[in-house]
């Protein structure tokens, strides 16, 4: 595709100033040269608002209609209330209540969750991209944690002044978050899923941790995001006092989990099911591990109950899901055994 433009018909040549326009077929890419002799440097320059103009004009023209271009990301973004909702979670006796908003910031989010309990603020986000980047057998869920130094009111120490990277604590975090909500996405459903996770404010009294599993349990019970269950979470710690008493600490301070014999993080739905378990500590009887895990389980449930009655209400003014769901065909483990059972049983 090549255009020549005369920019002065009454100049002779080679005092006029031509323009040649030069572009691909089926391409974004465009090429204008103006040429003219020494002598019309005046008119060359007279000229060069026209040619700029110009230049954008066929640029534009040659552009492929939108309809034309496969849109890559495809961003759901959120229906929220006009007007903040707020919740508080009764955590027990002598305990501050978990405290869940929004629809005060991150509005451009798919979800966006402000979860609060004391002086601890976790803010979590969801967002949904491309709706098959899972190739129909995969969820891509990538979650991401982070504690910033400003959430305690201090600076880095070092010459780099800004966060740096994930450290083990918070990867592991990423993990404790991950494990309780993959479960809870049904089969099919392969859209590009993002959990981010900050704590914006710490008080030394309560745990981020466990506070980002809950606020992201509820960015993702509120978002577009078909789930099976509302996801809660709890810490349980055993204890023994110098007599030899055993307690049962249900939501412990940072400084007792730092000290106890033995402790223990469950994620559970809201049918009671439990998702997730992560212990650490010494060697206990199996009955206070037990126990310790059956008191977490139950605060876990409380948590996840209240979190899907909140959400689902907000969830139902909002609508269903705009992407597809594409179920795992029944069928086909029976067709595989079929096939190759036989010679996969010679192998093993």
């Amino acid at each position: 595709l090549c255009r020549t433009v005369t920019l002065n018909p009454a100049l002779r040549p080679p005092r006029c100033a031509v323009l040649h326009i030069f572009a691909e077929e089926r391409s974004d890419r465009c090429c204008v040269a103006l040429f003219g002799d020494g002598d019309n440097i005046t008119t060359l320059m007279r000229y060069y608002r026209a040619v700029t103009l110009l230049l954008i004009a066929a640029s534009d023209a040659l552009q492929a209609p939108a309809a034309r271009r496969p849109a890559r990301t495809r961003r759901h973004s959120a229906t929220l209330p006009d007007e903040p909702h707020r919740v508080e979670i009764a955590q027990g006796a002598g305990r501050e209540p978990l405290v869940l908003e929004t629809g005060r910031i991150g509005r451009q989010a798919d979800a966006a969750i402000t979860a609060t309990r004391g002086g601890t603020t976790v803010y979590a986000t969801l967002c949904v991209g491309a709706a098959d980047a899972g190739g129909g057998d995969f969820l891509p869920m990538s979650v991401e944690y982070q504690e910033r130094f400003s959430a305690t009111g201090r600076t880095s120490g070092s010459y780099n002044k800004r966060d740096g990277r994930a450290n083990d604590g918070e990867i592991l975090t990423c993990r404790l978050i991950d494990r309780p909500l993959r479960p809870t996405v049904p089969d099919g459903y392969t859209a590009d899923v993002q959990l981010l996770a900050w704590v914006l404010s710490y008080d030394g009294a309560h745990d981020p941790q466990v506070l980002a599993v809950q606020a992201c349990a509820a960015a993702l019970r509120m978002s577009s995001v078909p789930t099976l269950e509302a996801v809660g979470a709890a810490r349980c710690v055993v204890r023994e006092d110098a007599d030899g008493q055993k307690t049962f600490v249900v939501d412990p301070p940072p400084a007792d989990v730092a000290s106890a014999d033995f402790g223990i993080v469950v994620g559970a739905a809201a049918d009671g099911s439990v998702l997730m378990v992560e212990a650490e500590g010494a060697f206990v009887p199996e009955a206070d591990a037990l126990a310790a895990l059956e008191a977490a389980r139950a605060e876990a449930v409380a948590t996840a109950t209240a979190i899907a009655e909140w959400a689902d209400a907000l969830r139902d003014e909002r609508g269903a899901s705009g992407v597809p769901l594409r179920p795992y065909p029944d069928d086909l483990e029976t067709a595989v055994a079929e096939t190759f059972g036989a010679r996969v049983a010679d192998q093993t």
